[in-house]
């Protein structure tokens, strides 16, 4: 069982992650509408995989990612940062941080299952 942490505002993309990662198996799924409510819960869990969306209210997905990368309880964690926005400063950013990978919008099931099976096996 893996333990995964989706970190975005939008309440849609929230239900549908869960349905995706949930449909046929036991894995936890923590979900968090802001950086600071992402952050409290990958301080208190054991992550497999972050699913962190880039535009939150008040920080970016990309001070998220800094700042789970600089602490000793989560710079493991892998993190995949979800946008919109085809932006090479952002893959440069991400890659700066230590981010492990981009997901493009729009998000299909076939590309956060391919992510989870190439991240956790």
């Amino acid at each position: 069982m893996a333990t995964f942490l989706i970190i975005t505002p939008y309440g849609n993309e929230l239900e549908e992650f869960e349905r995706w990662l949930r449909d046929g198996s036991q894995h936890l799924v923590l979900k968090a509408r802001s950086g600071e409510e992402g952050l409290e819960l990958a301080f208190n869990h054991q992550i497999d995989i972050i699913f962190l969306e880039n535009h939150l209210p008040k920080s970016s997905g990309l001070e998220i990612a800094r700042i789970l990368k600089e602490d000793h309880r989560t710079c493991r964690f892998p993190i995949l940062l979800m946008t919109a926005q085809a932006d090479r400063s952002i893959n440069e950013e991400g890659t700066k941080i230590g981010i492990e990978g981009l997901i493009y919008k729009p998000i299909s099931q076939e590309n956060i299952l391919f992510c989870v099976d190439h991240i956790v096996g």
